[in-house]
This record gives structure tokens, C-alpha cells and sequence, in this order.
């Protein structure tokens, strides 16, 4: 049987709770003592029941604020000196000779960590803003959720890597660098994407579903078999990419830069093209039942208004 926390440890993890200013969800008075936590003591178990609150209040925070919806809160140097995770790329480097493969969760923003074997190498939730991941061998490397705002992955290698719902998206300022980046069979369903900037990336047979690329530069950029079903490619420059066999059912291509663009066999159904720009594009076998063209420039030049025939 599970052994309840006493009231004295509970009232302690409320009170650290606070030193984030992070609300305790009402739970917190029922936590009780996992089969790894057997054995350990009081101090121990709260210890450790601590570090993972505190991994918790900082990915959550730091999302919020990425995401815009609070303010960085004001933290004193002292406490901001305890409670960071912040690490110095030498460190990493030296924990991946060590052979650790764990970096969840941890802050890496801003470090040098350009043309590194991070094959396979956990970086979920991790925070990479700005980091330079230049050349680095990402493949099979698991990203989900992880922040890299503004980070320079140009020539990166990120085959088969995980990046499910993180955050690429930024101001143009500070654009991430997907530059001929290798992203082929990556997974990248939901990711935020917006304005990054892809120019010759490869994405063959990658998972775009869903991801929001609104405004991104993907140009020259290969989409072979690429899923990017209910994607947002709004205002997107997607000139001389090659959409050969990729799914785009009910995309999001309004005002879209398409033109040289290649569409063979690609799927359009329910996609809408509104406003977008086809001009020149190569466009054989495609699929475009029910999909929207008003004011879309066709490949021949001509404004239409109705879809063409298949």
C-alpha cells in the first residue's frame, strides 16, 4: 500500500511551489510514495519530489512565455542563481563523453553545440532558443515539445528525429535555420513553425500534419511524400519546392507562393489555394477535388476562380 504524505511535507512542497509563483494543483495533497521511492527517507523523497516539481514549473513557464500568453515573471538573482538548470555547452559535451543521452527538460539556450553526434539523444522539452546546432547529427534524436525559437540547425541532420509539437516559430529577426537541413521521415505533426526559415531543407516523407508554417521560407525545399494534411502553408514561400506525391488535404495555402513549384500527383482535396500564386508551377495529376481557387494565379498565368479539371 502507497503511504500518504505527511501534512509537513505537503505544506513544504506548497511553499517551494510559490517561489515560482506556479498555483499547486489540488493533488498536491494527495501525492503519494512510488515503488522507486521505497526505501528513502523523508529529506530524500521530498527532495526528489522537489526536482521534479521544479523541472515542471520551469518548462511550464518558459512555454507560457514563448507562447505570449504571460509576462516573464521577476525572479531575484538568488533565486534564479538555485533554481536554473542552465548549462555551459562545455558541460554537455562533457556529459555526452560520459555517455549520458538524457538532456530533458534542461535549458540549453544559447550554447555552441555545432557538429555534435547526438544520435538518438532525449532533448524533450528542452529549451535549445538561439542554440547553434549547426551540422550536428540530430537523427533519431527525440524533440518533442522542445523549444528551439530563433536556433540555427542549418545542415543539421534530423533524420527520423521526433520534433512532435515543438516550437521553431519566431520573429523574423530571429528566425530558425533550417537551411538545407535533413529532416527526411522526420516527425513534425503539429509543430510550430512559423517564418522559420528552410531554404533546400530536405523533408522528404516527413510528418508535417497539422504543422502551422505560416509564413515560412521552405523554398527549394524537397516535400517528396511528405504528409502535410490540415498544415497551415499560409503566406508561406513555397517557390520551386517539389510536392511530388505529398499529401495536402485540406491545407492552408492562402496566398502562398507556389510559383516553379512541382505538383505531380499531389493531393489538393479540400486544400484552400485562395489568393495563392501557381504561376509557372508544374502541375500533372493532382488531386484537387473540392479545393478552393479564388483569385489563385494559375500555372498559365490566368486568374481563376474555379478549380480546374483534374
Amino acid at each position: 500500500m502507497s503511504t500518504r504524505l505527511g501534512s509537513s511535507e505537503v505544506a513544504s512542497l506548497l511553499v517551494f511551489g510559490r517561489v515560482q509563483g506556479e498555483t499547486i494543483p489540488h493533488w498536491a495533497e494527495t501525492l503519494t510514495v512510488t515503488p522507486a521511492m521505497r526505501g528513502e527517507s523523508v529529506q530524500e523523497r521530498l527532495a526528489r519530489l522537489k526536482e521534479s516539481l521544479h523541472r515542471q514549473s520551469q518548462l511550464g513557464q518558459r512555454f507560457r512565455e514563448q507562447m505570449g500568453t504571460i509576462r516573464p515573471q521577476a525572479v531575484s538573482p538568488q533565486t534564479a542563481a538555485t533554481s536554473s538548470t542552465a548549462m555551459t555547452g562545455a558541460e554537455v559535451r562533457q556529459r555526452l563523453s560520459q555517455g549520458q543521452r538524457d538532456f530533458s527538460q534542461m535549458n540549453l539556450s544559447g550554447l555552441d553545440l555545432s557538429g555534435l553526434e547526438l544520435v538518438g539523444v532525449c532533448l524533450r522539452g528542452a529549451d535549445l532558443s538561439r542554440t547553434n546546432l549547426a551540422r550536428s547529427n540530430l537523427s533519431h534524436a527525440d524533440l518533442q515539445q522542445a523549444v528551439l525559437r530563433g536556433a540555427n540547425l542549418a545542415g543539421a541532420h534530423l533524420v527520423r528525429a521526433n520534433l512532435n509539437r515543438a516550437i521553431m516559430g519566431s520573429e523574423p529577426r530571429h528566425a530558425t535555420n533550417l537551411r538545407l537541413a535533413d529532416l527526411r521521415q522526420a516527425n513534425l505533426a503539429e509543430a510550430t513553425l512559423g517564418r522559420v526559415v528552410a531554404v533546400g531543407a530536405n523533408f522528404a516523407g516527413a510528418n508535417l500534419s497539422r504543422a502551422d508554417l505560416s509564413r515560412a521560407d521552405v523554398s527549394q525545399a524537397n516535400f517528396t511524400q511528405a504528409d502535410l494534411s490540415q498544415a497551415d502553408l499560409s503566406r508561406a514561400n513555397l517557390s520551386g519546392t517539389d510536392l511530388t506525391d505529398a499529401n495536402l488535404t485540406q491545407a492552408n495555402l492562402t496566398a502562398t507562393d507556389l510559383t516553379w513549384s512541382k505538383l505531380v500527383r499531389t493531393n489538393l482535396e479540400r486544400a484552400d489555394l485562395s489568393e495563392a500564386s501557381l504561376n509557372h508551377a508544374q502541375m500533372e495529376a493532382a488531386h484537387l477535388r473540392d479545393a478552393v481557387f479564388k483569385g489563385t494565379i494559375m500555372p498559365n498565368g490566368i486568374v481563376t476562380y474555379t478549380a480546374p479539371a483534374e
